[in-house]
């Protein structure tokens, strides 16, 4: 049964293990595997930040006691930009195509809503398009494209840009 939850200060040593291995499982995150480099005390203040912070979270989605899903709404400090915020999503590979991705997403925008954020952006690699078409089916428009946006060894790939604007 999947459980989806705030992150807890307990979770560090969690989170920076999976996040260290779903960055080997797909060219679609901005990391690769292992590339997660964030020590467990730093991962703590990380946690802390997010359950600090009035408008931004971070939720972890488990299926029994295994992490599969982390999903952030990360809000820009700056006051001019500080009603908008960055949806990020990752899933562990031998959970895709289960319906977490789009759950953990239902969470995050309500999450949103619910504190009075205005907008929802993320960046999809143009390739992925399941999480494509995920974000399109929950409303997200698409405002753009870089080409050649990141590298992973020696491929480049596109980045396009979303949005969502929330009625609050």
């Amino acid at each position: 049964m999947l459980t989806i939850r705030e992150a807890e200060m307990k979770d560090a040593e969690d989170v920076i293990r999976y996040l260290n291995k779903v960055g080997g499982e797909t060219a679609f995150l901005t990391f690769g595997e292992n590339e997660f480099l964030v020590s467990r005390s730093d991962e703590e203040v990380i946690i802390q930040q997010f359950l600090n912070h009035e408008k931004a979270c971070m939720y972890l989605a488990f299926e029994e006691d295994e992490l599969v899903s982390v999903g952030q709404v990360i809000v820009p400090a700056k006051e001019r930009m500080a009603h908008r915020g960055n949806i990020a999503i990752s899933v562990k590979k031998d959970f895709w195509g289960q319906g977490i991705g789009s759950k953990m997403l239902e969470k995050l925008i309500l999450s949103a809503k619910k504190s009075g954020l205005h907008m929802l952006t993320l960046e999809v690699v143009s390739e992925n398009q399941a999480a494509f078409h995920l974000y399109k089916k929950m409303g997200f428009v698409v405002a753009g494209e870089y080409p050649d946006y990141f590298r992973v060894q020696d491929k480049l790939f596109a980045v396009t840009f979303m949005y969502r604007i929330l009625k609050n």
